[in-house]
């Protein structure tokens, strides 16, 4: 099977350990730095390629150093970079992520070719690539300016038509969740057939005390499964007629920047290999928390085998 993942494409740069923000006009130092030319597409795409899957990213990024940077990462890698549009006379888009003791972080980001990403050329020059995909993932919605949610919409409706399977991480609304946008998502849930959010995102768009039933809320939206990850405390899962949860694996965490990518990863794995959604969703854990422990991709395996142990 082949997955397509749409999504950022953009530098990362990583900084922490940072247990307080300095103060406006004021500094701090810290003792780690790391570079990835990476975004929300390939974080999910490569776990994707390690776990055994062919994948392909569809993504934009400027005619620029930083931007040949992306790409030769994604071609040293081993993925296809024919869904990638370069953007003439814009800079490929950055993010600085700052983390803190606990491993929880914060984002800053600069858009730049992200935003050039519309329904347009998703849906004209990069539709052969996302046509002969068996499932396309959209992650990272509130980055996508261009496509927006009225684009994705239309996006999903012409995939499903074409029996192309659906699955969304609209990743965290840098908006505040106004009225006008939970219902326009909610829409956009009834052309998903696989809805990855996490917890703060699965409140925001659902109803319900619990976990569980916020995710049976948001089933019944539209989706056939709902699987929202629970950060250190694993996932829940549900579908039109079964409820699982799962409590994941203990590990120490430095940093959980592309944790939640990692998870999406292992669900979309397990599904396209025919997994029952508990299933999908043990593996999900799997992948996410050894991805933790070592800051590399475990193979489908290695994935398996942690998620035939005990856990929590």
């Amino acid at each position: 099977m082949t997955i397509g993942v749409i999504g950022t494409l953009n530098t990362e740069v990583i900084l922490g350990p940072v247990a307080r923000l300095p103060d406006w006009g004021r500094q701090t130092c810290v003792a780690e730095l790391e570079r990835r030319h990476m975004g929300s597409a390939p974080s999910v795409a490569l776990p994707l390629a390690k776990l055994g899957l062919d994948t392909v990213v569809v993504g934009a990024v400027g005619d620029d150093d930083a931007g040949r940077l992306v790409l030769d990462s994604l071609r040293q890698h081993g993925l296809s970079t024919d869904g990638v549009a370069i953007v003439p006379r814009t800079p490929t888009g950055i993010c600085v992520s700052v983390f803190n003791p606990d491993g929880e972080r914060l984002y800053l980001s600069s858009l730049g070719a992200i935003a050039a990403l519309d329904l347009e050329t998703v849906a004209g020059t990069m539709w052969p690539t996302l046509q002969g995909c068996d499932l396309v993932l959209l992650t990272g919605l509130f980055l996508l300016p261009g496509l927006g949610i009225d684009g994705a919409t239309e996006c999903f409706a012409r995939l499903k038509e074409h029996g192309v399977t659906t699955a969304l991480d609209t990743g965290w609304d840098t908006a505040g969740w106004p009225p006008g946008t939970v219902q326009a998502v909610r829409g956009l849930l009834g052309k998903t057939d696989l809805f990855l959010p996490n917890l703060a995102e699965a409140r925001a768009l659902g109803a319900g005390d619990t976990p569980e039933e916020v995710a049976r809320s948001l089933c019944a939206m539209g989706p056939r499964e709902v699987a929202v990850t629970l950060g250190r405390d694993g996932g829940v899962v549900a579908t039109g007629g079964e409820l699982v949860r799962d409590g994941g694996f203990a590990r120490d965490v430095r940093d959980t920047t592309a944790a939640g990518e990692a998870f999406n990863a292992g669900y979309l794995c397990g599904h396209c290999r025919g997994l029952a959604p508990a299933e999908s969703l043990r593996l999900a854990n799997a992948t996410a928390s050894l991805f933790l422990a070592s800051g590399t991709y475990p193979t489908l395996a290695q994935a398996h085998a942690l998620a035939r142990s005990p856990g929590r």
